[in-house]
């Protein structure tokens, strides 16, 4: 119902998306106290986001840029000062089944929900260039890098921020089409994508300094293999990732004078020897079969696949 007020037009999605976003922080009597209530929260501000993407009339005219640009600001503000409330499921949700059969609903869990909102909203943040410092894209940059201030595996943080910006979770796929569909195509604007993530990333490098914090991670993994192969380092691979991306990227002069840590660039040069399943866990029987089997929890194989 929230979305489909928003879609009533520039007023209309202002007002909706200030109000969820005023509930979010306790600006309402109340506020929303408990993380079943801030899911719904968190959907309708993932659906109004993708709205928006949706609709370049909304977001290319420059005084409605403007606008979203402020919203996108009040938006991630509300949803970083949340989204720390919520916990991970770490299950992967079911989905519709195809051919015609179905299968029961995908529940809404808040920390995924949440997620696909903040990303959503920083995408928005970037398209209409709200992204100074101290504002809300700012503040979603600090979260989804907190997890390398003080890394802890057992916690499954790391894994699920930044690789929420490669696999979305898809907790809120029970979004329809015809719910939050737009001009430039019919399931509304599309999430995430290299664009954002490459972005993204550069942006986390480079104003956050989390490349010190991806080696800690790498230099884990290869403690950790070192003493048992048997388990599949994703968190490790998932830092060597993002490392070569922000190298490869050449979106800065920073970027294209960065030297990989020594850690990971011997993890990736073991590929070219013999026993490279051996002396790295990038190419570990545990690692490729984790990929291959969806081993691991939540979306372990999906992201694997695509950064392996």
């Amino acid at each position: 119902t929230l979305i489909l007020l928003a879609k009533l037009g520039e007023k209309s999605f202002s007002l909706v998306t200030e109000a969820i976003a005023s509930a979010l922080t306790g600006g309402t009597a109340g506020g929303l106290t408990n993380s079943d209530l801030r899911a719904g929260a968190y959907a309708s501000l993932e659906g109004i986001g993708r709205y928006l993407l949706g609709n370049s009339s909304l977001t290319d005219d420059d005084d409605v840029s403007a606008s979203v640009g402020k919203l996108a600001d009040k938006v991630l503000g509300a949803l970083t000062s949340c989204l720390p409330k919520d916990k991970h499921s770490g299950a992967s949700p079911t989905t519709a089944a195809g051919g015609g059969g179905t299968t029961e609903a995908p529940p809404l869990v808040a920390k995924e929900v949440g997620t696909n909102a903040l990303l959503a909203w920083m995408q928005l943040a970037r398209r209409t260039k709200a992204t100074g410092e101290k504002s809300g894209y700012d503040r979603g940059l600090d979260h989804l890098a907190e997890p390398l201030a003080k890394y802890n595996a057992k916690d499954g943080e790391f894994r699920f921020r930044l690789g929420s910006l490669i696999v979305p979770p898809p907790s809120s796929a029970y979004l329809s089409s015809s719910l939050v569909g737009g001009e430039r195509n019919g399931d509304g604007g599309t999430v995430g994508g290299e664009t954002l993530f490459e972005s993204v990333i550069v942006d986390l490098v480079e104003k956050k300094k989390i490349s010190k914090g991806l080696e800690t991670v790498v230099d884990a993994a290869i403690k950790k293999h070192s003493t048992s192969d048997a388990v599949a380092q994703v968190d490790g691979a998932l830092a060597v990732f993002l490392l070569v991306t922000y190298r490869s990227s050449g979106a800065s002069a920073s970027s294209s004078k960065f030297a990989l840590p020594a850690s990971a660039a011997k993890a990736i040069a073991a590929g070219s020897t013999v026993k490279g399943h051996d002396a790295s866990f990038l190419y570990s029987p545990s690692l490729l079969d984790a990929a291959a089997r969806g081993s691991g929890t939540g979306s372990d194989s999906g992201l694997l696949n695509y950064i392996l």
